[in-house]
């Protein structure tokens, strides 16, 4: 009898001690699902922009139906729906402002499958204001953990909208890195360096069978100045 209460009694003290560790492991699988679930959306997104000229999908439906989101995910942190945040007056460019209640900055109420408002949804949130165990994108509170498409467009290195042309003017077919045109043998679209110009090679002439007169060079090259003149 006093062997079991010895281990009754250990049993309880390890139990104790092992909830905690437990109840934490579980918040942790909860936020990386939370991760998984939220970036998904904003893939989703960021494929929809991609195949729709840019535009921004108008409610979470069209992904799932699409197939651009393979179901509609809930929240696992609070287990219900995610919190839509619409683009008002969002532009292939990147410009425009999040509305939120009383038209401040933030989110737009709603749930998965209704609009995001008059021009497409740009991402979820949370709705849970717990601290979080990890930190995810410098940021501890769950419904601060932003799952929008920009953050899918900067990992892939794409750009919030068309590039521009050269001059600043409307984006062109073909536009290289520095915005000249582009062809097959110079795809980047850098124009070579003219002769003359700063950081170009210095100019030489041909080579001679020997001095070139009045005492000039050998070999009959040219004496280069500044600038290759």
């Amino acid at each position: 009898m006093v062997a079991l209460l010895i281990s009754i009694a250990v049993t309880a003290v390890w139990a104790a001690a092992a909830v905690p560790a437990w109840r934490q492991q579980v918040i942790r699988e909860r936020e990386a699902e939370l991760i998984f679930r939220g970036e998904s959306y904003a893939r989703a997104i960021q494929l929809y922009r991609q195949k729709n000229n840019q535009n921004l999908p108008p409610n979470v439906d069209i992904l799932v139906s699409q197939r651009y989101l393979r179901r509609r995910y809930k929240d696992p942190i609070t287990g219900k729906d995610f919190l839509v945040v619409g683009g008002m007056g969002l532009q292939p460019g990147g410009t425009g402002t999040l509305t939120g209640p009383g038209g401040r900055p933030g989110a737009v109420p709603g749930t998965i499958g209704a609009s995001g408002g008059a021009q497409g949804i740009i991402g979820v949130r949370s709705t849970s204001n717990d601290t979080s165990i990890r930190l995810y994108y410098d940021q501890q509170t769950y419904s601060q953990w932003q799952f929008d498409f920009t953050r899918e467009q900067q990992k892939s290195g794409a750009s919030l909208g068309p590039a521009a042309g050269p001059r600043g003017g409307a984006p062109g077919a073909g536009a290289g890195r520095l915005g000249g045109p582009t062809n097959q043998a110079n795809p980047g679209g850098i124009r070579p360096m003219q002769p003359g110009a700063q950081g170009a090679p210095p100019r030489t002439g041909a080579p001679g069978p020997g001095p070139g007169p009045g005492g000039g060079p050998p070999g009959g090259a040219q004496a280069v100045g500044p600038g290759g003149r």
